[in-house]
């Protein structure tokens, strides 16, 4: 207690040198601990509020590819996960659900939200218990029993104002009158961002449920205690060789995949942020190399009071003993400070994301971050105390207790070459991570500037649709979306509103088309693979500005349901072809699969030709796309999009109380710009790309902040022979110049340190760049001439102190 007591003290009594190590300590062990919050989230943390979570598995159907024979991975059907379950011993448990939207009754407007049906054991196997009532049980999936509900706690707060009376409430879910059986426990939105759970039987149809052959299904299951994933997979492999020949027609080629449901996750965010996290430590690094300048500088003006105690007795053990407790307390204090960092980090990351987040990702703080922030203030004290600590415990005794003298032992030249490497080596991580930034940021800036074929300025899009159960009348549904965009036309700041089945940037429908030769020809048909289909209105090209080649856009009065069926294709489908746009109309395709079924009728006539776009704004291909028009292919949901005169969130009430008043029971969500929606496909280039640029940023602050340290102690320690040079009749600027020259070897060496570290280490992003290769010319040329120009201002800043000498008092003797 003496010594922690001692310890506390000496800050106290150099109150700048406190300040400046525990706010530095405090910026690298908070970035670093903001990095490890994610990497726990995604690798060590147990999902929330379920039992034995390391045992929660994902499970897919899969079939090769004909065509190139890869494995489609595919869903479930209940029969097969029957079946699943009985022949694999090693899986304790499977259970299935499919996602849905659900719109529930209000007391003024509806509600919308993302839903699932479920099998009714799936809250019970995972040991999760709602928060209110009671979970489903087996008689709540019978043909004849009542529709029934869970609901998430955050909507008993938005739909109930969280009256415990909601239990037991009766309102309608997608136009069915159901019963709310009970609250789950707060932040439970399985599996993803759900709010309303609905036994799987109610509403999902025949050919979910009870058709081998159908893979509809999502499955998780759960491994029998003292299970492994391989074993499971091998009995599955047996399982599904035996269904294979006991149903041919439906089970050849199909088998099962098995894997853990956190490593299923993606493996991109996952690879990224481990990078971030290797980052994050970099900055922890140079951070401790500035403490550790900072105590040798505070090494060399104890050197008299270390002398002493020597020469009173103390011994070289209790000497480094006392100053090690100095530095674990230092440490510790910079944990403490980084906690409050990390705190604010983790707001940064959550306000920088521009999607929701599944419900287990939780940063909050947990114990094994606490521990991991304790370790990082005990590693800090290592790293940077140890080797000034036990120089301190041993100076020179006649030379340190001399009146006035400045010669500890970390002086010299063995002293300064020490600092020096440490400053080399921060200028060095500084540079590896400022590369990685600028090849990130570069990435993102060319996916940004890609040509997407659409202009996506001004643009207002929202979701809209009718759930399954919801409404059943085709015409009904295909009225609404020929109404709609004419409504929203008459706002005022609105020119032009259509509707499509998926906006660009979105996932949406892929398949295959049979391009027809023309009548009479002797050309045998041209099967198309990896083709597009989405289902818009009329005016939808023209809103987007997708330029029409060749041919007509849709329209309502001559594309009816009775009408010949007719498509639109792009310039992409021409290509591949080989054909000219306009040699395209007239001719038909013919469609193949669960697209004949959509639009009744697989062949059809092509009227237009419009330009390429890119439909996945992270992928430099153009796809073929086939546009079916809505009136004659009935699509229960479409996103609206509206081009306006003003900037698109102002209109977000005014077009809500529009698509109220053409259906009151019709709430509209996912109300964004299109740029918006283009960046949420890239989120995760751009949210790196961010996080990997702030971490350069304070590494160069942190390096140049060590590189002005270093050099303005030289110059405290030389400022005798810098005033004999003055009075001598050196200029001052010519003593800048001799310090900036000091300075310049030590960036010059740092620089090439970095430069071939981070030439190295960029291979670590090969493959996740767009645009610009790992080795990026600009990027490593521009990077080190900025760090370089940086690092020499710190120089000279530095070396200004100089010319501030006094050469009279400089030459005083000690």
């Amino acid at each position: 207690m003496a010594s922690l007591r001692y310890a506390l003290r000496k800050l106290a009594q150099q109150p700048l040198f406190a300040v400046l190590a525990i706010s530095t300590l405090g910026i690298g062990i908070g970035l670093v601990t903001t990095c490890f919050s994610a990497v726990n989230t995604l690798l060590f943390r147990p999902l929330p509020g379920v039992a034995e979570s390391d045992r929660i598995v994902l499970l897919h159907e899969t079939h090769p590819n004909p065509q190139t024979g890869e494995t489609w991975v595919m869903g479930f059907n209940t029969l097969d996960a029957q079946s699943a379950v009985e022949g694999a011993p090693a899986l304790a448990d499977l259970w299935l659900f499919t996602e849905l939207t659900v719109i529930m009754e209000g007391e003024r407007t509806p509600f919308r939200y993302l839903g699932a049906n479920i099998s009714t054991h799936a809250f019970d196997a995972m040991g999760v218990a709602p928060l209110l009532g009671r979970n489903f049980t087996a008689a709540d999936d019978l043909p004849d029993a009542p529709v029934v509900a869970l609901i998430s706690h955050r909507a008993w707060q938005e739909r109930f104002n969280a009256r415990p009376e909601a239990v037991g409430t009766t309102l309608e879910l997608n136009g069915v009158s159901t019963e709310i059986i009970g609250v789950m426990p707060p932040r439970w939105r399985y599996p993803s961002t759900n709010d309303v759970w609905m036994p799987l039987s109610a509403h999902t149809g025949e050919k979910m449920l009870g058709t081998r052959g159908g893979f509809y299904l999502t499955a998780h299951g759960k491994l029998a205690p003292g299970a492994t994933l391989p074993e499971a997979q091998d009995q599955l492999d047996r399982t599904a060789r035996t269904l294979a020949a006991a149903y041919p027609e439906t089970n050849t080629g199909v088998g099962f995949k098995i894997d853990s449901w956190r490593s299923s996750s993606d493996r991109e965010a996952i690879y990224f942020t481990v990078l971030l996290f290797a980052a994050g430590f970099a900055i922890f690094l140079i951070a401790c190399a500035n403490v550790a300048n900072l105590q040798l500088s505070r090494g060399s003006s104890r050197a008299p009071e270390i002398a002493v105690r020597l020469a009173l007795g103390a011994t070289r053990a209790q000497i480094f003993r006392q100053l090690l407790v100095e530095n674990i307390v230092l440490g510790l204090l910079g944990a403490a400070a980084g906690a409050l960092v990390s705190l604010w980090g983790v707001d940064l990351v959550l306000a920088s994301s521009v999607v929701e987040h599944p419900f287990w990702f939780i940063l909050d703080p947990d114990w094994r971050v606490f521990v991991f922030l304790t370790a990082c203030g005990l590693l800090s004290s290592l790293i940077f105390g140890v080797l000034p600590a036990w120089r301190d415990s041993k100076p020179d005794l006649i030379t340190a207790m001399k009146e006035g003298s400045r010669t500890g032992l970390d002086q010299g030249p063995y002293g300064m070459r020490l600092r020096s490497a440490i400053v080399v080596g921060e200028i060095a991580l500084a540079l590896v991570l400022l590369v990685g930034a600028g090849l990130m940021t570069r990435s993102f800036r060319a996916l940004e500037s890609i040509e997407p074929g659409y202009n996506a300025d001004n643009v207002l899009t929202f979701r809209v649709g009718f759930p399954l159960g919801f409404e059943s009348d085709h015409e009904e549904i295909n009225r609404f979306y020929r109404e709609l965009p004419r409504r929203l036309e008459t706002l005022h700041d609105v020119s032009s509103a259509a509707a499509i089945s998926n906006l660009p940037g979105t996932q949406g429908a892929a398949g295959s088309v049979m391009a027809l030769p023309e009548a009479g020809s002797p050309d045998a048909p041209l099967e198309i693979h990896e083709v597009y289909f989405r289902n818009p209105t009329s005016n939808y090209f023209h809103t987007l500005a997708i330029p029409l080649l060749a041919g007509r856009d849709f329209d309502d009065s001559l594309d009816t349901a009775d009408a010949a069926k007719v498509a639109v294709v792009d310039a992409t489908y021409a290509r591949a072809l080989g054909l000219p746009p306009a040699a395209l109309i007239g001719r038909h395709l013919e469609l193949t699969g669960e697209n004949v079924a959509k639009s009744e009728g697989g062949n059809l006539t092509i009227i237009g030709v419009v330009g390429a776009i890119r439909h996945q704004h992270d992928d430099p291909r153009f796809f073929p796309t086939v546009y079916l028009p809505i009136s004659q292919i009935t699509n229960n949901f479409l996103s609206v999009v509206m081009r306006t005169t003003v900037k698109p969130d102002l209109l977000e009430q005014s077009v809500r109380n529009e698509v109220l008043a053409l259906n009151p029971s019709m709430p509209i969500y996912s109300v964004l710009s299109l740029k918006q929606v283009i960046l949420q496909s890239i989120w995760e280039q751009y949210f790196f790309s961010r996080m990997f640029l702030c971490i350069g940023l304070v590494a160069v602050l942190l390096a140049c902040v060590g590189i002005y340290g270093v050099m303005t102690f030289s110059v405290t320690m030389r400022h005798q022979e810098i005033g004999l040079r003055m009075a001598l009749g050196a200029s001052a600027e010519e003593v800048v110049r001799d310090v900036v020259r000091r300075g310049s070897h030590l960036v010059v060496f740092g620089l090439g340190a970095g430069f071939i570290a981070a030439f190295l280490l960029a291979n670590l992003l090969s493959g996740f760049l767009h645009g610009v290769t790992p080795h990026d010319p600009p990027t490593f040329v521009t990077v080190p001439i900025i760090l370089a120009v940086v690092a020499l201002a710190a120089c000279y800043l530095s070396s200004r102190r100089a010319t501030r000498i006094n050469p009279m008092t400089a030459m005083r003797a000690e």
